[in-house]
């Protein structure tokens, strides 16, 4: 009687374990459910972010949104790899959520939010190194040039363009940009110049075919690179949250990614 009393109290100790672990799963499955998700619409973005065509995205910035959302109490989402413009669409529609690495602009923050969290570098002028002459911006005159859609460039800068008649080539990428370049579809590139190293550091075809010219100061403003949260976004009461996290991270120091380099 002894053994099959200690039987029966071991099976009940068992079967109270299970119940309680499946208990505790379901209430953690429910607080999941109720936790929101955001988006993060991206594509690759070499030294920032990495998206591999069978994986997940990789990298300091990504480590910093996967932190942003534990602070800000939200799941984050990764979008597929989507083009830079097509994420500023999906923006604007509220098909996305969130975006980084944003050049402040009143066109984008009339559908987003736009957090400032560290400041980024001026553009630069990108021509062929067997060009017989490196010209500097003043020197181009009724030239093609390449600009990046969807980048937001200084105002100065687009109205000494519109003044010296240059022909304006707009390339949805900045690899497209200097491809043009490359085949002497355009005489130059004005590009951000982080960025712009990274994509020739990241393509053979380019290494040693460019020239890298400062452009003038006047021409240029060294702007903040920013967090885009969608107005249209499913839970916009979450924007208090984002931006106490957000502040947070950037008092601690965790926002301040080598070489600060803003995406268009």
């Amino acid at each position: 009687m002894a053994g099959g009393f200690f039987a029966i109290k071991h099976l009940n100790y068992k079967w109270f374990k299970g119940l309680l672990g499946l208990l505790l799963f379901l209430v953690m499955s429910h607080a999941r459910a109720q936790t929101p998700v955001l988006e993060w619409c991206l594509d690759d973005y070499p030294q920032r972010h990495h998206y591999p065509k069978n994986g997940e995205p990789y990298g300091p910035t990504v480590d910093l949104m996967q932190e942003l959302a534990m602070r800000a109490g939200f799941i984050l989402k990764f979008s597929p790899d989507t083009p830079f413009a097509r994420c500023l669409k999906q923006m604007a529609m509220g098909k996305t959520d969130l975006m980084i690495n944003l050049n402040y602009s009143e066109q984008r923050a009339s559908y987003m939010h736009l957090l400032p969290y560290t400041k980024g570098l001026p553009e630069v002028l990108y021509v062929r190194a067997n060009q017989q002459n490196a010209l500097t911006f003043s020197q181009l005159k009724q030239q093609p040039v390449a600009l990046v859609r969807g980048y937001v460039y200084a105002d100065r800068l687009l109205t000494s363009i519109e003044q010296q008649q240059l022909i304006v080539h707009h390339a949805d990428t900045l690899d497209n940009a200097f491809g043009l370049l490359l085949r002497s579809r355009v005489d130059a590139v004005v590009a951000p110049q982080q960025q712009a190293s990274f994509v020739i550091a990241n393509h053979a075809k380019y290494q040693g075919q460019f020239l890298k010219v400062p452009l003038n100061n006047e021409l240029v403003t060294a702007l903040y690179a920013h967090l885009g949260f969608s107005k249209q976004s499913a839970y916009p009461e979450l924007l208090p949250a984002i931006e106490n996290a957000l502040k947070q991270m950037m008092a601690e120091g965790r926002m301040k990614l080598p070489t600060s380099v803003n995406h268009p």
